[in-house]
């Protein structure tokens, strides 16, 4: 299992994938269809803790399901990505409590990559 950093970040209150970050989920997108058909890809969605739990968890999400979109559309089998959401978990902010500018890191999109295989992961449901 290999996670990989931050490969999305957004604006505050927004699931809206920016055109900055699209290069480099196109480039991810075409290694993995070529070198690594077989993987499965959790898409980690995150959100600062401005707003209720509930909340950010569908905005978590969101965003998820926008970079999964995006991978689909950029080449990966849509059945070896699945998208969950973290929401504002505590434990899984990158700067504890921040909102705002000083949030922006917690307002993002990582990729966990497990190369265990998409078949034997594909049906396993996502955990939060």
């Amino acid at each position: 299992r290999v996670s990989v950093d931050t490969v999305a970040h957004f604006a505050f209150n927004s699931a809206e994938l920016s055109d900055q970050d699209k290069p480099a989920l196109q480039n991810f997108a075409q290694t993995i269809s070529k070198y690594h058909p077989n993987v499965l890809i959790t898409v980690e969605g995150f959100a600062d803790p401005a707003g209720s739990r509930a909340y950010n968890k569908r905005l978590g999400m969101k965003r998820a399901e926008a970079v999964r979109d995006f991978l689909v559309s950029s080449g990966i089998n849509a059945d070896q990505i699945r998208a969950v959401s973290y929401g504002k978990d505590a434990n899984r902010q990158v700067v504890k409590g921040a909102t705002g500018d000083r949030g922006a890191d917690n307002r993002r999109v990582s990729l966990t990559v497990d190369s265990t295989g998409a078949g034997a992961m594909a049906s396993a449901a996502p955990t939060s």
